[in-house]
């Protein structure tokens, strides 16, 4: 039946017209897969920015409280020394605060370092269970008290591995 409408020209038109429309609608198709995928990526990254945001003010608000403490501790160190009150032990033991505070400060960029970069391309390793779960609640953990949330979360014994990224 179709090589008969090759024989009469209103067969042709009318086959033509049928093909249009066919191509048509899987053009508008492929259109609106793309505008999904578009509009999905868009809503993605709007989700991670607010996920960022969230995480930033946690992680500023847990740098803070140590760098308050460093401010306050180097401020009574000089306030000993100009009184002349600085003995060695009370001068060892602000500074250890110091060292603490610092130290504290430096785990909390490491781990956010850890989260931020992209691993993708990174072998698989074993790594302890403990070790992930200590340093996500680190990062998260002035989210939970920012929203009075207790989380409790039983000790993971050190021969727990995953192999991840």
């Amino acid at each position: 039946m179709l090589f008969r409408s090759f024989n009469n020209p209103d067969g042709v038109v009318r086959l033509l017209q049928i093909m249009r429309r066919q191509v048509e609608q899987q053009v508008a198709r492929q259109h609106a897969i793309k505008r999904a995928r578009e509009q999905e990526a868009v809503l993605l990254h709007a989700s991670k920015m607010a996920t960022l945001g969230e995480l930033a003010a946690g992680v500023a608000h847990e740098i803070n409280n140590p760098l308050s403490a460093i401010s306050v501790t180097a401020e009574v160190l000089r306030r000993m020394n100009t009184s002349g009150a600085a003995g060695h032990e009370a001068v060892v033991a602000h500074a250890n605060r110091i060292t603490s505070c610092t130290s504290h400060i430096a785990t909390i960029v490491s781990d956010l370092q850890k989260f931020s970069r992209d691993a993708a391309r990174d072998p698989m390793s074993e790594n302890r269970l403990a070790d992930i779960v200590a340093s996500t609640l680190h990062l998260c953990g002035a989210k939970f008290m920012n929203k009075r949330i207790e989380l409790k979360v039983d000790d993971i014994p050190q021969e727990w591995v995953v192999t991840c990224r």
